[in-house]
Parts: C-alpha cells; sequence; structure tokens
C-alpha cells in the first residue's frame, strides 16, 4: 500500500474519531499481501480509555474502519515493547496508539486522529510550579520507560541528571499504583484519556492535583506548569 492510500484511509479515520486521541500505525514492510483478501492482524496495549480488557476507543476505530473500508482484522493483545519491535521487524502489520518520532518514520506510516497534551499529577498541592518541584531535593517522579513528555521532557531531564529522583515503570498503569501506594513519588506525567481511567478506578481523584502544561520561558528554560481544574475530562 502506498502512503497515498493511507491517506485516504486517514480521511476516514477522522470523519469517525471527533475524540480519538491515538496514531494508528501500518508497517511499511508487511503489505506484500492484497488487504481485503488477508485479514489483518492488528495489536492492542493496555491504554486507559484508549483501550482495556478489549473495549475502548481503539477498539471502536478498528471496528468502523472494518465497516467503512471492506478491510478484515485478526485483534490480538500483546505487551507496547513487542508491538514496537513486530512493527519495526515487518511481523506486524498494524497498531494503535503509538506515538511518531523520525526513528519510527522509518518503518511505519502515522494516521493522526486528535492529540492531547500531557498533564502533571502531583499528590502534593504545594507544587504548584515545575520550579517548586526541581527545588525540593526530595520530590521524586515516575514515568513509563521509553514514553516521551513533549513540554515536560526537560524536566524529567532535570530529575534524571540530579540522579535517584526518577523511576521508570514498564506500564501507564504501574505509574497510577506507584503514585497511590503513598510516599514512593511525588508526581506522574499522563493523557488525559489514560489518568480519567485510572484515577477514577483507584478511587484517587481527591487526592492529586492535575496541572497543565503551558510553553513559558522562566531563566530560559521551559516551565510548563499551571494549575488545571479539568481534572475529569470527557471521553467517549
Amino acid at each position: 500500500m502506498k502512503k497515498t492510500s493511507l491517506l485516504l484511509f486517514a480521511k476516514e479515520i477522522k470523519c469517525f474519531a471527533q475524540k480519538v486521541i491515538s496514531i494508528l500505525l501500518i508497517s511499511a514492510g508487511s503489505l506484500s499481501t492484497p488487504l481485503l483478501a488477508t485479514p489483518l492482524e492488528v495489536a492492542y496495549y493496555e491504554a486507559g480509555y484508549l483501550y482495556s480488557k478489549g473495549v475502548g476507543i481503539d477498539k471502536d476505530v478498528i471496528t468502523e474502519v472494518s465497516k467503512r473500508s471492506g478491510f478484515t482484522f485478526t485483534e490480538t493483545e500483546k505487551p507496547r515493547a513487542r508491538i514496537w519491535k513486530e512493527l519495526a521487524d515487518g511481523v506486524l502489520p498494524m497498531s494503535v496508539s503509538g506515538i511518531q518520532n523520525a526513528n519510527r518514520d522509518e518503518f511505519a506510516w502515522f494516521v493522526p486522529y486528535i492529540s492531547q497534551k500531557n498533564k502533571a499529577i502531583v499528590v502534593n498541592p504545594k507544587y504548584k510550579t515545575a520550579d517548586l518541584f526541581l527545588a525540593d531535593k526530595e520530590a521524586k517522579i515516575a514515568v513509563v520507560r521509553g514514553f516521551k513528555h513533549a513540554d515536560f521532557d526537560p524536566i524529567v531531564n532535570e530529575l534524571v541528571a540530579a540522579g535517584g529522583r526518577v523511576t521508570e515503570v514498564p506500564t501507564i498503569h504501574n505509574l497510577f499504583l506507584m503514585l497511590n501506594a503513598g510516599g514512593r513519588v511525588d508526581m506522574i506525567i499522563s493523557l488525559p484519556v489514560f489518568y480519567s481511567k485510572e484515577l477514577k478506578e483507584l478511587n484517587m481523584m481527591s487526592k492529586v492535583t492535575v496541572l497543565g502544561a503551558v510553553r513559558k520561558r522562566s531563566r530560559g528554560e521551559w516551565r510548563p506548569f499551571e494549575a488545571d481544574d479539568r481534572r475529569t475530562p470527557r471521553v467517549g
């Protein structure tokens, strides 16, 4: 399939996915057989309201794509790291909810739906700015291994450089388990489509403050904290 075909395919997705956050991935090395004649494998991973336990936005998008295009899909669940490896190796034809970068452009076509911005979630309301958080040498953060955090990356990088202030976890769910455990980490970074589900299910809404990312310079550096009252975004 050529990229131009995928652009037409993306147009159908965008018409449907007005409220969707994620990116549909199609591996460039795995599309040698006629698509309508052969079911395509599409792999999901646990990702909040995007996909969890067989339901979610990603699942709905794939169902609608099948209806509109005539394609058929074999649906599987796999760990996120394995999905990326199989996409890169040309073994897996298709996945969902990915972040585009230059390296991944070498083996995949990315079809955007809609974007969301990362938020900082803190358990202590005193951390109203990035400066306050960074100044507290005891404050720690947890991040998902391999994730990028856009405007929050300078903070993460500064904490990594400080040593001992960043914990990496394998999944999104682990972030919220650590935050909920108390005393282990003081902040995590997440998208609304993830944290709106996790905070609700763990009964954490009253325990945290959600801080939005705003690009403004302070002493020549990005400082992206700003109070955000939208703790329970509407999804779906």
